[in-house]
């Protein structure tokens, strides 16, 4: 309780730097609504799921068994080699009982599916709003504060290109924890 409650005072006092920073930081969150919306509603989903998957291990309820047995349901559906679902499997220890391994296997379900749903959601959004929208001016600094505009070239090849690169190093990366893993298992 007392970590909780450490890492809400942190939390706390990250946000109010954030607020009162005049300019943007790495994970600036002012000036992109749907952006913010969209990634703090899927977080808080995908949050309060494990917790209640993992509470339902002890203290069973209609909702705890609901959504656990939509976590399985959906890691059974996606269990395929490189999967969210099967690299949470290798991580786990060998020492992992049954139990806990059905947990994170349903909790690694739920988190993927609510992490889709809050893509589709996201990109519905984007669309209905039309944002950036033309009558408000997009402010590249705040929304892409890494991003330099003025470094020479087309600014939309550039953004298409690192995006491109983006995508492909994200999927580069189950390949590294999948082998990371595997080498890990085969020294034990």
């Amino acid at each position: 309780m007392q970590i909780l409650a450490l890492v809400a005072v942190f939390a706390a006092i990250f946000t109010l730097a954030e607020y009162l920073a005049v300019s943007p930081s790495l994970v600036e969150f002012r000036a992109a609504p749907p952006f913010n919306r969209a990634r703090f509603s899927g977080l808080f989903a995908i949050v309060l799921s494990v917790t209640m998957i993992f509470r339902g291990a002890n203290d069973p309820s209609a909702m705890t068994l609901f959504v656990q047995q939509t976590g399985t349901q959906m890691a059974g559906a996606i269990d395929f080699p490189y999967s969210p679902v099967r690299l949470m499997g290798l991580i786990l220890p060998e020492t992992a009982t049954p139990l806990q391994i059905e947990l994170v296997r349903s909790a690694a379900g739920i988190s993927y599916l609510i992490a889709m749903i809050s893509i589709i959601g996201f990109i519905v959004l984007l669309r209905m709003q039309r944002w950036p929208r033309p009558d408000v001016p997009f402010n590249v600094w705040v929304n892409l504060p890494q991003f330099d505009p003025t470094a020479g070239g087309d600014v939309v090849q550039r953004l298409r290109r690192d995006g491109r690169v983006n995508i492909i190093l994200a999927r580069l990366c189950t390949f590294l924890v999948k082998s990371r893993s595997r080498r890990r298992l085969h020294l034990r």
